[in-house]
């Protein structure tokens, strides 16, 4: 017997807007907005709702950390595959914009495949920099291989998941995904009692985690601040 699904939920590389009366739920690091599924945060309309997990201002809050970690760092390098359609526009222009307030130039260093990565991240290793990673899914999916890379040549770099710092990485800043795919259960249940997708708010992220692996910094001659040790959600040796 054919089966007849009444909601859909997926990820942001499964995300397509929907049709018919099928609902659908999209957790997405891209909002939701930029790709023209909903009309409003507040007020998506039609049948599609959803949780985004990286929001604009989470790229300057990435440059802020950098800074306060790293207070010699004259410029930022943003790594990111620019043929992959996870990047957010709002979030690099957050990036470039905290970058700007505090007097520390931008580089974009595109890289698009594995064997560019130890070429890009070596060549900009050549003044006090830092780097900072939009998520996507080649950075992740080579995430060893570029902290090694920014390691070996002393580049302190913020990440923007947990599992980054995790893998030897020396920071990251993201929501809590646990919390944020707990948040997305009570949207399935919320919808399958009746609630119409339309009338429900695009959650934006309401609890962050900061991450710092000691290990990292110590290779990398990094004292980190007392302040940020203080307000860290994890300690990694």
């Amino acid at each position: 017997m054919p089966l007849c699904p009444v909601l859909l939920f997926g990820l942001w590389q499964d995300a397509r807007r929907p049709s018919g009366e099928l609902a659908s739920l999209c957790h997405s690091q891209q909002l939701i907005l930029e790709k023209g599924f909903v009309v409003a945060i507040n007020q998506p309309a039609g049948n599609m709702t959803g949780i985004t997990d990286l929001e604009p201002s989470l790229g300057g809050k990435w440059v802020q950390l950098l800074k306060q970690i790293a207070p010699a760092t004259a410029r930022v390098g943003i790594v990111y595959n620019p043929g992959e359609r996870t990047i957010s526009a709002p979030l690099l222009q957050g990036i470039k914009e905290s970058a700007g307030r505090i007097s520390v130039a931008v580089l974009d260093l595109p890289i698009t495949a594995e064997d560019e990565i130890e070429k890009v991240i070596s060549a900009f290793a050549t003044v006090p920099s830092g780097l900072v990673f939009p998520s996507d899914i080649f950075t992740a999916a080579h995430r060893a291989r570029i902290i090694a890379a920014a390691n070996s040549h002393q580049i302190p770099a913020v990440f923007p998941y947990r599992y980054y710092a995790v893998d030897g990485g020396l920071a990251a800043y993201s929501p809590n995904q646990p919390n944020e795919f707990g948040q997305a259960a009570y949207f399935v249940d919320s919808i399958l009692r009746g609630q119409k997708p339309g009338d429900r708010p695009v959650q934006t992220p309401n609890k962050c985690e900061l991450v710092i692996n000691l290990k990292t910094a110590n290779a990398l001659g990094l004292t980190i601040p007392a302040a940020m040790l203080s307000v860290a959600d994890e300690l990694i040796d």
